[in-house]
């Protein structure tokens, strides 16, 4: 009996040691890392102007607005949040707005691109002792225009010399492999290098 405790902790250990090194093997080794904060892409967002709207149902029409569009990067995630501000004669009214965004890195055109993916809300007010459904605003419609970011490239695609002989050495410096993550406030993109060499 104990010696089959015995083995199945050195197989549960080997185990374990095992997906440690696959989950190894998958991350890269990054010659250069680039960090966007996400108070840059706040920044973009607070400029982008003013988003308003008027909104009609079947009793009555209303005008609302966007106020604090921001972003909150989490560990492999990211969130969207705002307040929308409803007005009519009758009402006036504040509520959360909540939505996801997308980050994603586009290797054929080098870019980052963050986009409000999804915010959808549902208004409604308590009137005459009535609940009243106001309508549905799909607010990622109003951020159209992504915001986007160069993303890395290597330094020189080629690098050529003269050895002390007099041949000629070039080096080819060319992109492996990205990595994009969310982490804590940011987005980083890692990227890693291959170099190739001819000497002529």
């Amino acid at each position: 009996m104990i010696i089959l405790k015995i083995l199945y902790i050195l197989v549960f250990f080997s185990f374990s040691f095992s997906s440690d090194i696959q989950k190894e093997v998958k991350q890269i080794n990054p010659h250069v890392s680039l960090v966007i904060h996400e108070f840059l892409i706040n920044d973009f967002f607070a400029n982008t102007g003013k988003i308003t709207g008027v909104g009609k149902s079947d009793l009555l029409d209303y005008n609302w607005s966007l106020l604090n569009p921001r972003i909150e990067i989490l560990k492999d995630q990211a969130l969207f949040f705002a307040e929308i501000n409803v007005k009519h004669d009758l009402f006036s009214f504040t509520r959360d707005v909540e939505g996801s965004v997308k980050v994603v890195y586009n290797e054929e055109k080098n870019l980052i691109i963050v986009s409000v993916d999804e915010a959808d809300l549902i208004l409604d007010v308590d009137l005459f002792g009535k609940n009243i459904l106001l309508g549905e605003i799909d607010i990622a419609k109003y951020f159209s225009k992504d915001f986007t970011y160069e993303g890395i490239k290597p330094f020189n695609n080629e690098v050529d010399f003269t050895l002390p002989n007099t041949k000629k050495k070039r080096i080819k410096v060319n992109t492996k492999q990205y990595e994009l993550i969310l982490l804590e406030d940011m987005i980083q993109l890692n990227a890693e290098f291959i170099f190739d060499q001819d000497i002529e």
